[in-house]
């Protein structure tokens, strides 16, 4: 199929991929809705009809969107104009989109409503996504080039999880042992029947066959369609808002890890945004605060028991902490009490050396 330059130009205007898959969707969207076969055609129409196809368009939307979406939508459009030199109106345009509303879909998961989706999943695969997502908090992006060479051993039965790498948006997250477990049981599985692990070896696999067949990364839209097949038996989870529900399908994980990070009085707010994938808290964080991946790991290790689902380990992890702290306790005493002692014995004989000394002098 040849590539037609008025969308050369406006895909070449993209810098994410991410970014470009959602333009280019919402400009095709538009070419369907306009009975417009081609992006060529749209460029070769006059100005003020497109300045009227444009405005009917957004009448549509508005009975169709929420109006918080509207503005994505567009935005596509008025960048592909602007790259094929036709001149909208867009002040008039944007005039016409509805008042942004309240958002929905601002709720995090509760850690019972994980336990539920985990009980809801039937296989190996699905329980270690849901507990890698719960567990890093990651956008489901990351899953599209997820690899073996991405993940590291990490002290306390964690695993590290480089994100992006080699991009600009790279970033470190971390498995607590409860996610780690699921995910070694989800890939001791695949060794068992007979796949062979390399390097470049997807973590998940899209489509499952006995041996290393056909094997393909899983994407981040069967990672949505897992999520929404669970949820779908599973009414009590998400309450629908208008058009949309409290909780985002798979953001609802995310704000679940950055809401219990934050929730911790000893986080390191500079340190959980960057756990989170983000830039920092302060203005120039993104360019000076490199932070190590022991110190992230650090602080990752403040919250792996708030971040456990399940009950019992949470309750063994708690019962252990508690152990380590009152035995890190008595080791400080006891260093306390040696240190004194050693001060104690040198002052005695301190005094002794001054006692001669002033004997001596007296005599």
């Amino acid at each position: 199929m040849v590539i037609q330059r008025s969308f050369m130009k406006f895909e070449n205007a993209i810098k994410s991929e991410r970014t470009r898959e959602g333009y280019v969707y919402n400009l095709n969207r538009f070419l369907q809705w306009s009975k417009i076969k081609e992006s060529d055609g749209l460029v070769q129409l006059k100005d003020s009809y497109l300045q009227e196809i444009v405005e009917d368009y957004v009448i549509y939307l508005k009975g169709k969107l929420s109006p918080n979406s509207i503005r994505t939508t567009l935005a596509p459009l008025e960048l592909f104009f602007a790259m094929n030199d036709k001149n909208l109106n867009w002040k008039k345009i944007k005039k016409m989109y509805p008042a942004r509303v309240k958002k929905s879909g601002e709720d995090p998961y509760t850690t019972e409503d994980v336990q539920i989706m985990l009980n809801l999943a039937k296989t190996l695969r699905a329980r270690a996504i849901i507990h890698f997502l719960a567990s890093t908090g990651c956008r489901v992006g990351v899953f599209d080039d997820l690899k073996m060479k991405h993940l590291s051993d990490m002290p306390d039965g964690c695993i590290m999880v480089k994100f992006y790498q080699g991009s600009i948006e790279e970033y470190y997250g971390f498995l607590i042992p409860e996610a780690n477990k699921a995910l070694q049981q989800y890939l001791d599985k695949r060794r068992q029947d007979g796949e062979v692990f390399s390097p470049e070896s997807p973590v998940f696999r899209e489509r499952y066959r006995v041996g290393g067949y056909n094997i393909r990364v899983m994407k981040s839209r069967n990672i949505k369609e897992l999520v929404w097949g669970l949820l779908k038996r599973c009414s009590t989870t998400r309450v629908r808002i208008g058009m949309r529900y409290n909780i985002q399908l798979e953001h609802g994980f995310r704000k679940r890890f950055n809401t219990i990070l934050k929730a911790n009085d000893t986080v390191n707010l500079s340190l959980a945004e960057k756990l989170m994938g983000h830039q920092g808290v302060f203005q120039l964080d993104g360019t000076y605060f490199k932070p190590s991946v022991e110190q992230l790991f650090f602080e990752f290790r403040k919250h792996i028991t708030n971040l456990t689902v399940d009950d019992s380990e949470r309750l063994r992890l708690q019962v252990q902490l508690k152990d380590e702290t009152i035995k890190k306790k008595e080791s400080e005493k006891d260093l306390l009490i040696k240190d004194y002692g050693t001060r104690l014995s040198n002052s005695e004989k301190i005094i002794k050396r001054l006692s001669k000394r002033l004997d001596s002098l007296e005599s």
